[in-house]
Formats: C-alpha cells, sequence, structure tokens
C-alpha cells in the first residue's frame, strides 16, 4: 500500500503568487514592497528596515480526504494593504490574488491543484490594522505526494 502525504497547499500557492507577481509585474505590488507567506508580517521574527506595503498571508484550514491521493483543501486568503482610510489598494490587490488563485490549477511539476472547487470573496474585514483587509476563501481540489 502507498502512502501519501497531504501537499503544503499554502506554501505552493505563496511561491505560485510570487513567481506570478514577478512574471507579471504590478506597479503597485512589487514583490520586494510587500510580504507573500502563510503567516503575518511580524517585526521581532521577521527584520527588514521597514514594514512591507502590503501582505498576503494563506491560511491552511485543511485538506478533506476524498480518495487515496485527492482530498479536498481549504484555504484562506488574507489581503493586507492601503489603510482603513485608503482601502482601494486592498481591494485592488484582492481581485488579483482571486484571479491568480483562479488560475492555479494547471499541469507542471509540484502543483498539487488540480481545480478550483468554490472561491469566495474578496470581501472586508473589520478589524483594529493599520492596513485595509480583504478576504478570500478557496476550496481546491488537491492531489497529495507518494511517501
Amino acid at each position: 500500500m502507498v502512502a501519501v502525504r497531504d501537499a503544503d497547499v499554502a506554501l505552493f500557492l505563496c511561491r505560485d503568487l510570487r513567481r506570478h507577481l514577478t512574471e507579471h509585474p504590478e506597479p503597485d505590488f512589487k514583490v520586494a514592497d510587500g510580504w507573500i507567506a502563510k503567516a503575518e508580517w511580524d517585526p521581532e521574527r521577521n527584520p527588514r528596515p521597514k514594514p512591507p506595503l502590503w501582505q498576503v498571508v494563506f491560511r491552511d484550514d485543511g485538506t478533506d480526504d476524498v480518495e487515496l491521493h485527492v482530498g479536498s483543501s481549504s484555504i484562506g486568503a488574507s489581503v493586507l494593504a492601503g489603510s482603513k482610510d485608503n482601502p482601494d489598494p486592498a481591494e485592488r490587490l484582492a481581485r488579483l490574488v482571486k484571479t491568480t488563485l483562479k488560475q492555479t490549477p494547471r499541469v507542471e511539476s509540484g502543483n498539487p491543484i488540480a481545480a478550483v472547487e468554490s472561491c469566495l470573496g474578496p470581501y472586508a474585514v473589520t478589524e483594529a490594522s493599520t492596513y485595509a483587509r480583504q478576504y478570500i476563501a478557496v476550496v481546491f481540489s488537491v492531489v497529495g505526494d507518494p511517501v
């Protein structure tokens, strides 16, 4: 019997979004000015000269097994940019992130994402932060890695 390990979908999405923004530069969302990760930027854990202008944070909410090597992976994407008084950058970046997520299923080595099952958002999230926040919830069909 073959053991199958769930893919690290959030890590793949971080790398994929970085690649997309590098290959298709957006003047307002340069990779060097932002933070794309599985956790929000923390000045104590991630020293850099100044806070990022924008952030995209992917949260993996787990994978439900459908078959031996196929599952449904729930991912949350938080998009932080602009400010409460100027939420436009967060809204624009969130639409760009959603577009990128919907293009993720493709045949390529290392890509665990086979299909987009659902995609909700982006929608604004009210919180105490210097950034404006948008949230996107996505469910992907994913394939695992044989161990």
